[in-house]
């Protein structure tokens, strides 16, 4: 036992510098001054039963101290009050917003990727910045997010919104989104390298340029994408065009969630599908998990230099996810649940295999994937 314990805390510690070095490494929106060209920008937004997010959604693009050129909603075939919300704002504001019915979806596509698929069609901007219905943007989004597309001048940025959490498993599961992150990928590397396989991006936030998005094929070559943000963003990387993971919470903040059973098919439609369906690195990623943060919880049993150590080993991982926490603007009082956290994670990868494998598939607004 004392030497797993003494292995654990290696990997804890060396997990503490990583994530060190990636704060260090992410480039953060709002740090580049002095560049305020103006960029032809179009706001895309999917929307299917989106009553309760897309006014807000709507008012904090229209309270932007720079404008984008046009909003375009699809309206993906909802059966809530989302069009007669969207209506009223292009009768409000028709030199700028426009709705749009969305098409029923056809054979082998998703939902998402189809809607997004039809305003990649409409845009008629430099820059197509795609956003969820539940994001929403501080005054100042576009124009600090504006030098950001001038330097890069191409190719795709995406970044990872401030999440707000209510529920008790939102508090437990919606920050491992950005812990994952932190903890396993070199983010440097998703700048510096065309490897696909250094990619990250959010689907709430996501912004392409029109040559880029032509050159790539748009959605239309991922219209079975399960999880259609990495697959976009790994497709430009494979076209050798910039990607860049850009570090966006102080400007934009979304709830992604607001039931546990909202929590549990957001991310059950996305984990496993996220690994490839691959159950060698299912079973690697459980195991290292089970490792890393409950082999100590197992060790606070023992005596003597097991038990020190152990709370040790405890202490730099709640220190680690308490730092990855305030970085991205969350409560670091989620970081005292980081063994919780790691069993509901586990769990939830395991509930998405054995859905596929059973073929149950998942269910997410009112649609069934396999």
């Amino acid at each position: 036992m004392m030497v797993l314990i003494i292995v654990c805390l290696i990997c804890l510690l060396s997990q503490c510098g990583f994530v060190i070095w990636n704060i260090i490494a992410i480039p953060k929106m709002g740090a580049i001054d002095g560049q305020r060209e103006s960029v032809h920008l179009s706001v895309c937004i999917p929307a299917r039963n989106e009553e309760r997010n897309i006014e807000a959604c709507l008012e904090s693009i229209l309270n932007q101290s720079h404008v984008p050129s046009e909003i375009i909603i699809v309206d993906d075939q909802s059966t809530d009050a989302t069009k007669n919300i969207i209506k009223h704002y292009e009768e409000k504001y028709p030199a700028l917003i426009q709705y749009v019915k969305g098409q029923e979806l056809p054979e082998g596509w998703k939902g998402k990727v189809y809607a997004c698929h039809q305003l990649g069609e409409l845009a008629t901007s430099e820059w197509l910045l795609f956003i969820d219905a539940d994001v929403r943007l501080q005054q100042d989004a576009i124009e600090k997010l504006t030098p950001h597309l001038t330097r890069q001048k191409q190719g795709i940025i995406s970044g990872f919104p401030r999440q707000i959490v209510g529920t008790w498993l939102e508090r437990l599961l919606v920050p491992m989104m950005a812990y994952l992150i932190y903890t396993h990928l070199p983010i440097a590397y998703v700048q510096k390298s065309t490897n696909p396989i250094f990619a990250a991006a959010h689907g709430g936030f996501i912004a392409i340029h029109r040559h880029t998005y032509n050159k790539i094929g748009g959605h239309e070559t991922i219209k079975d994408a399960m999880v259609d943000d990495m697959a976009l963003f790994k497709r430009v990387k494979a076209y050798h065009d910039p990607a860049l993971l850009l570090k966006i919470d102080r400007y934009v903040y979304m709830r992604m969630y607001h039931t546990p059973k909202e929590v549990i098919e957001g991310y059950a439609k996305n984990s496993y599908h996220g690994i490839n369906k691959n159950n060698l690195l299912l079973i690697g990623i459980c195991s290292y998990y089970l490792f890393l943060y409950l082999l100590p919880v197992v060790g606070l049993m023992m005596n003597g230099s097991v038990r020190i150590l152990s709370m040790i080993c405890i202490g730099i991982a709640i220190l680690t996810k308490a730092i990855v926490d305030k970085v991205n603007r969350l409560s670091i009082t989620h970081s005292l649940f980081i063994a919780v956290s790691s069993i509901f994670v586990i769990g939830l990868l395991v509930y998405a295999a054995s859905q596929s494998y059973v073929k149950k598939g998942y269910t997410w607004k009112g649609r069934h994937y396999e």
